[in-house]
């Protein structure tokens, strides 16, 4: 059923009110869900959901969350989403089972899982899908009720099963590891929030995954609350954000005036800067920055190649923006040492 949440009038101090519209959806069939998945250069198929049907939505609107339409899967309702952000407003007990990967990965015991799962087959070599999470345990219960979710990911080239939906540091996103005080750059304070009622989010975070072009995938998406029922969490899939890279392969390139390879990447933590230009060298400029944005690394390039040790970072994605007088290119790396 659709429900169309109006946020209130507020602020009458304000010169002017708005009135802004979150429009949700939820009791999904699985063609819906599959065609919200979708995007460039993937194919979306095998689809199952084990979920409470008021767990899902589509969500559609101008709001505190970082996506304006998306899946949202959430360990409660999804029309509690709506705001304004009232005290302990998103308190949905579905009273289900939680789920046995998160409860290994944050070691503890978690209730009212929604899940989803699916197979993916990508045209290219990397594999992209922007996400949120957000959480009613936001910030009183820090440390004590770590609502978790991960992306779970398994296939060709891929040793057993990985969570693709981490910090770039490589722990899962959960309460505990990101708040106001743990990873604060990937943290919105939405305690004053009117159009929505957790009480923070996520911003800034991406799965990121090397594929092997035209292989088959296997995807599982699970959210769940820990320790109790309620205060409900949940994840927003950003809609037609799940895409591959079908013009790059390991390195990065132009097909006009200058190709470039980054080799390895992933890396243990030393990479190799290859211009494969024709003619005279040129002045390259190197910036690493987080997926925060947040400037690692810089230095200029004149030669034709240089090694790189970043060894000192942490395990993760990072952007490498190369820019020459005449172009800018974009790569993203993994490391994992």
């Amino acid at each position: 059923m659709k429900k169309i949440l109006f946020s209130l009038l507020f602020a009458l101090s304000f010169s002017h009110a708005s009135k802004a519209q979150l429009i949700i959806t939820d009791s999904l069939a699985a063609a819906d869900v599959a065609n919200l998945l979708s995007g460039f250069g993937v194919n979306i198929s095998n689809l199952s959901i084990n979920c409470d049907p008021s767990a899902m939505g589509e969500f559609v609107g101008s709001s505190e969350i970082p996506i304006t339409q998306g899946l949202l899967l959430t360990s409660g309702w999804a029309d509690n989403l709506y705001g304004p952000n009232n005290n302990a407003q998103s308190t949905a007990v579905l009273s289900l089972p939680g789920d046995p990967d998160l409860d290994f990965m944050i070691q503890s015991i978690t209730y009212d899982a929604c899940a989803l799962e699916f197979d993916c087959t990508p045209q290219g070599d990397t594999l992209l899908f922007n996400f949120a999470f957000g959480s009613e345990e936001y910030p009183e219960f820090v440390g004590a009720f770590n609502d978790a979710f991960a992306i779970l990911l398994s296939g060709p080239g891929i040793s057993g099963t990985q969570n693709v939906a981490q910090l770039p540091n490589g722990d899962i996103v959960s309460i505990n590891n990101v708040n106001a005080n743990t990873n604060a750059a990937y943290y919105f304070d939405n305690s004053a929030g009117v159009h929505t009622s957790y009480d923070g989010f996520t911003q800034n975070l991406e799965v990121f995954a090397v594929t092997i072009p035209d292989s088959t995938y296997h995807f599982k998406v699970v959210i769940a609350d820990n320790n109790d029922y309620a205060f409900d969490s949940g994840v927003m899939l950003e809609a037609f954000s799940f895409r591959s890279s079908v013009d790059v392969p390991l390195g990065i390139s132009n097909n006009t005036k200058t190709e470039f390879t980054i080799a390895p990447n992933p890396s243990h933590g030393i990479i190799k800067i290859l211009d494969n230009a024709a003619g005279e060298n040129q002045t390259k400029n190197i910036v690493l920055t987080d997926l925060s944005g947040r400037v690692v690394k810089a230095f200029a390039m004149n030669e034709k190649s240089m090694v790189v040790d970043l060894s000192e970072l942490s395990n993760g994605y990072y952007h490498l923006n190369v820019s020459t007088a005449s172009q800018q290119i974009h790569q993203k790396i993994l490391l994992t040492k």
